[in-house]
């Protein structure tokens, strides 16, 4: 399974908000909003906290965009979608002007 939809596990997304453990992109909107994408992450010891069997979704996972507000706070209805990732090292290289 790779992709999750809230519409089919509805349970899974009650308390989504306490499984992110980092943000994966960050995009400023406007004001004290920005255009958000979370990692959720799942573990056994997660469980006791679900009444549905999390097995099929143990991992990390990438939630759709949603609005997050420093001010107004974050409203966790947005989040409908998540997709199974894993973290990747990436070698980003840059060039730059360097006096002689």
């Amino acid at each position: 399974m790779n992709k999750i939809l809230k519409k089919d596990y509805p349970r899974l997304f009650a308390n989504i908000g306490e499984a992110i453990i980092e943000d994966s992109r960050r995009d400023h909107r406007r004001g004290s909003n920005f255009f958000t994408q979370s990692i959720v992450e799942f573990k056994p010891e997660h469980q006791e906290y679900y009444d549905i069997d999390l097995t099929p979704f143990l991992g990390t996972w990438e939630t759709n965009t949603y609005l997050s507000d420093y001010d107004h706070g974050t409203d966790w209805d947005e989040i409908l979608e998540l997709r199974r990732v894993e973290k990747k090292e990436k070698t980003v290289v840059t060039t730059s002007w360097e006096p002689v």
